[in-house]
């Protein structure tokens, strides 16, 4: 069987996709995965162990360049090789115009995807001939796990762990090696990873209250900190902390898979609404996730071994998946004015309520 999956972006939409494909894989192990995604975005996919072609769209470059000789024939070599093959099913979990033309180009007798309630553009209906309508309050991941579910008539749940594939370098390597090295200076305390950084200023915690709120953390647990980063201003901030903090450490810019086989030596992941979040719940650590102008209830990892923590609007702001103010309120007052004590009692009382691989000493 060959089945193509069309996600183009996000990074952190393509990574709720991943317990889709893990299902795929579940119930047809020899089955041959391709995928279509925004170069942008593609190093992620191409770290799957179970995706077999990449199929790369510059839909950016090609909208500015599309006079450009070399503009064209990219399209049309874009378009020779997603037609090469006949797929046996499609899914498109993008829900938009752009993979709505993709997935109209494809070569495939069974187009599936989302209903009406559940896409953001119409013309995506046009695309499909299998439509499937998810529960408005689906968690994004069983969203995406309902529609090929649906498709199959089984409801069955995927437990197939999903490692990347990381390729090392010399200074890959060396963080790794660094790692391990602090790791076993710190044996009898717990670590927990820190992933302060998103995209959107407005889903950040100011520093002054994550600083404030791991140390009380530091002194609830005797653990110590693992902060990454994402971006040059993200590295400030996380040297800043390590100024702040007792036993604390920072490693270099990680690709991706190799950022989610680190996670993988960590006792705890928190982190704000953002990619590394998402990464984390492919994992099989236990996360702690804080959300202000996101649903906790859409966009936090699945399973009774995650936690979250929903600040609530000043401006009385109800949303069911994103506040429509989140790109342009100024304050970010949810998070920005939370107390850190408020959030640190509420993960000692969500802390102390699970079986945590955490050793509180």
């Amino acid at each position: 069987m060959r089945i193509l999956i069309v996600k183009t972006s996000a990074l952190g939409d393509i990574v709720h996709t991943f317990p889709a494909i893990s299902y795929l894989k579940s119930k047809y192990p020899d089955a041959i995965i391709d995928w279509v995604v925004e170069g942008p975005c593609s190093s992620i996919v191409r770290a799957h162990p179970d995706i077999a072609n990449v199929h790369i769209l510059n839909t950016r470059m090609w909208r500015k360049l599309w006079h450009n000789k070399d503009t064209r024939k990219e399209i049309g070599a874009f378009y020779r090789n997603l037609r090469l093959y006949e797929y046996d099913i499609l899914f498109d979990f993008q829900g938009n115009t752009k993979s709505g033309l993709v997935t109209l180009i494809a070569r495939s007798k069974v187009k599936v995807g989302f209903g009406r309630k559940n896409i953001s553009e119409w013309p995506n209906l046009l695309a499909t001939n299998r439509k499937y309508t998810a529960p408005l309050d689906f968690n994004v991941l069983a969203e995406n796990l309902h529609l090929v579910q649906s498709y199959f008539g089984d409801f069955s749940i995927p437990t197939m762990p999903l490692v990347l594939q990381a390729s090392l370098h010399n200074q890959n390597t060396c963080e790794l090696h660094e790692l391990e090295l602090f790791k076993s200076s710190q044996a009898q305390t717990p670590i927990i990873m820190i992933c302060p950084g998103s995209n959107w200023v407005n889903k950040q915690l100011s520093e002054a209250i994550l600083a404030e709120f791991l140390l009380l953390l530091q002194s609830y647990l005797n653990c110590t900190f693992v902060v990454i980063y994402g971006t040059k201003e993200e590295q400030i901030v996380a040297q800043s902390l390590k100024q702040h903090l007792l036993h604390c450490y920072v490693p270099g810019l990680l690709p991706l898979p190799l950022l989610q086989n680190f996670m993988q030596k960590m006792d705890l992941i928190i982190s704000v609404d953002s990619l590394p979040l998402h990464l984390a719940g492919t994992t099989s650590v236990p996360t702690y996730s804080i959300f202000g102008p996101s649903a906790a209830s859409k966009y936090m990892p699945l399973g009774h071994r995650h936690g979250s923590f929903q600040a609530t609007c000043p401006y009385g702001v109800v949303f069911e998946r994103r506040c429509p103010s989140l790109r342009t309120c100024k304050t970010g007052a949810c998070l920005k004015s939370l107390s850190p004590l408020e959030l640190f009692q509420a993960f000692k009382m969500w802390y102390s309520g699970i079986d945590s691989t955490i050793s509180k000493t």
